[in-house]
């Protein structure tokens, strides 16, 4: 027989299968751990978090119920028009993400303020159902040409979200809108925990 080399994500409601989806992204292949609240997944440079970006692109369910530990200092690559390169590449995250005191630093994106790629920017694109962002100082880099929906943490947010223990700094220039500190846009129905929160972010046209 043949097996498919993929994992099923299922959601349930009232006892009921509601949603499923297949995902081929392989984080064991990348990462040591398991995954789990155990045994998190474990990044340690910034080759890591790219790496996390790329599975993040082909992961239907976008880490959903999977556990994340940052083990040291990241320093990101940029991302925008001033590179051709993956740069943190700004993916969708569902995963519980644990920064483990440690930092990340130049969250960049340079734009031009009227492209589409200038949208939803953050550490991550968007924060899906079911996403927890814990432990974590981010530093921004240079963060221009905003379009819409930037925020530190994410552009943008779905569904039931967990912020803990975090430290935002920088600076974004030459805004459009839904412009914040920790996530640009709330989108309805969306439910966001925030606690221990330090947000030092100037906004400047």
């Amino acid at each position: 027989s043949l097996m498919i080399q993929k994992r099923l994500i299922v959601e349930f409601c009232d006892e009921m299968i509601v949603a499923a989806s297949l995902t081929s992204a392989d984080y064991k292949s990348k990462f040591s751990g398991e995954g789990t609240a155990e045994s998190p997944f474990k990044l340690n440079s910034n080759n890591d978090f790219n790496n996390l970006c790329k599975l993040l692109y082909n992961d239907d369910s976008k880490a959903a119920g999977l556990y994340f530990i940052q083990m040291a200092d990241i320093h990101l690559d940029q991302q925008g028009e001033a590179t051709d390169d993956w740069g943190h590449a700004n993916q969708s995250f569902a995963g519980i993400y644990d920064g483990n005191s440690y930092t990340i630093d130049n969250l960049t994106h340079i734009g031009n303020g009227t492209s589409d790629y200038d949208c939803n920017i953050g550490l991550f694109n968007t924060l899906n159902n079911g996403a927890t962002i814990k432990n974590l100082t981010l530093k921004l880099g240079t963060c221009r040409g905003i379009k819409e929906n930037f925020g530190g943490l994410a552009g943008q947010a779905y569904g039931t979200i967990n912020i803990e223990s975090i430290t935002i700094v920088g600076s974004v220039t030459g805004i459009g809108s839904n412009v914040g500190g920790v996530i640009g846009k709330v989108n309805n129905g969306s439910n966001i925990n925030i606690s221990d929160v330090d947000i030092e972010i100037g906004l400047f046209e």
